[in-house]
C-alpha cells in the first residue's frame, strides 16, 4: 500500500527521498568530532567511542571519517597505520569532571586544573577531555 508508493516516489524524487529517509551526517572528520551533528542525532560520546572500538580503534584521533547513515547505522573509516595502545578514559564530559576517572588515571584535580589553565581553557568550555597514552587531550565545545 502506502509503503510501496512512498518507496517508489522516493526512488524517482530526491527531495521526497530526503524527506522520508533523511540525510546522512558527518559525525567525525579527520579525528575531529562534529558536535552539532552528534547532538542533532542524539548520540553520546560513549556511543560514538563504542562504534569506533567495534571498528578496531580506541580514540577519535584514529578516525578519518564517521558517518551516521540514513539507516541510523554508523560507518567508521579508520586512518591508516593507527594502532591503539590503550582505551581512553574520559576525564571531562560536557564540562563536568568525572572524579572517579581522575583517580583511576592517577591524576589529581589540581593537575587537571593546571593543564586546563595551560591550555587557556575553562572546564565549562570542554566538550570532552580524555586521558590516553600518558597524556590529556581535549575537545572544546563548538560555538553555537
Amino acid at each position: 500500500g502506502i509503503e510501496i508508493a512512498v518507496a517508489l516516489l522516493s526512488l524517482k524524487n530526491i527531495r521526497l527521498r530526503r524527506f522520508f529517509q533523511g540525510k546522512y551526517g558527518i559525525l567525525v572528520e579527520d579525528g575531529k568530532i562534529n558536535q552539532k551533528e552528534l547532538t542533532k542525532a542524539h548520540i553520546t560520546v560513549d556511543e560514538l567511542l563504542e562504534e569506533i572500538r567495534q571498528n578496531g580503534g580506541m580514540t577519535v584521533d584514529e578516525v578519518r571519517l564517521c558517518v551516521l547513515e540514513t539507516s541510523g547505522r554508523m560507518s567508521v573509516i579508520m586512518k591508516n597505520g593507527t594502532t591503539p595502545a590503550k582505551l581512553p578514559v574520559t576525564l571531562i564530559s560536557d564540562g563536568k569532571t568525572i572524579k572517579r576517572n581522575l583517580k583511576e588515571c592517577g591524576i589529581s584535580k589540581e593537575t587537571l586544573e593546571k593543564f586546563m589553565s595551560d591550555e587557556k581553557t575553562e572546564m565549562k568550555d570542554v566538550f570532552w577531555a580524555y586521558f590516553s597514552d600518558g597524556e590529556i587531550k581535549t575537545v572544546k565545545k563548538q560555538q553555537k
